[in-house]
């Protein structure tokens, strides 16, 4: 995070903290799942990161990859009780087969 953002992000957050908003309040506000059903790292996140680092790479661990798997849409994570499950598996259509 560079200098300006960290600035510009806490000046939002005592902007509104002054109107009464709890930043933890909006971080919590949907119902939140069963985190533990959600792995932190998986068998194909290990294999992931091992071929990473066997090829030079550094700070690429099985969480790491993880995460990466997860924002680029690798994996759904969203729990079988989730309003976006069907729609997220429905996007899915056809599965990464480079590290099956």
């Amino acid at each position: 995070m560079s200098y300006t953002s960290a600035i510009t992000t806490r000046n939002g957050a005592c902007r509104c903290m002054t109107t009464g908003c709890c930043l933890n309040s909006l971080s919590w506000k949907a119902r939140r799942p069963d985190l533990s059903r959600v792995p932190a790292e998986t068998p194909l996140s290990n294999k992931i990161s091992r071929d990473l680092k066997r090829r030079g790479f550094n700070f690429v661990g099985p969480t790491i990859v993880y995460a990466h798997m997860q924002a680029t849409g690798m994996v759904n994570d969203h729990t079988t009780d989730c309003f976006r499950y069907e729609e997220v598996q429905a996007l899915a259509g056809v599965q990464a087969v480079l590290y099956r």
